[in-house]
């Protein structure tokens, strides 16, 4: 016959320990990329998009009214 103490450890679920640090680093990284990856590919398309609008626009509007011929950067969506 066993005793009590046996009895119990065979039934009790075994006891988990607190995650290590590389563990949490490892799970912040995930969770940042699982952020950070949707925002960055919504921003791409953002950009892309208007880039292309822009250049469907441009031919259309004149010289003097584009904002390149004043500013030393082409900023995408402003003309």
């Amino acid at each position: 016959m066993t005793n009590d103490n046996e009895q119990n450890a065979r039934l009790s679920p075994p006891v988990k320990s607190a995650p290590g640090v590389m563990s949490r680093i490892r799970t912040y990284f995930l969770t940042g990329l699982i952020v950070a990856g949707p925002v960055a590919v919504t921003l791409w398309l953002i950009w892309t998009f208007v880039t292309w609008v822009d250049n469907l626009v441009r031919p259309f509007i004149p010289k003097m009214y584009r904002p390149e011929t004043y500013l030393p950067v082409n900023i995408p969506g402003w003309a």
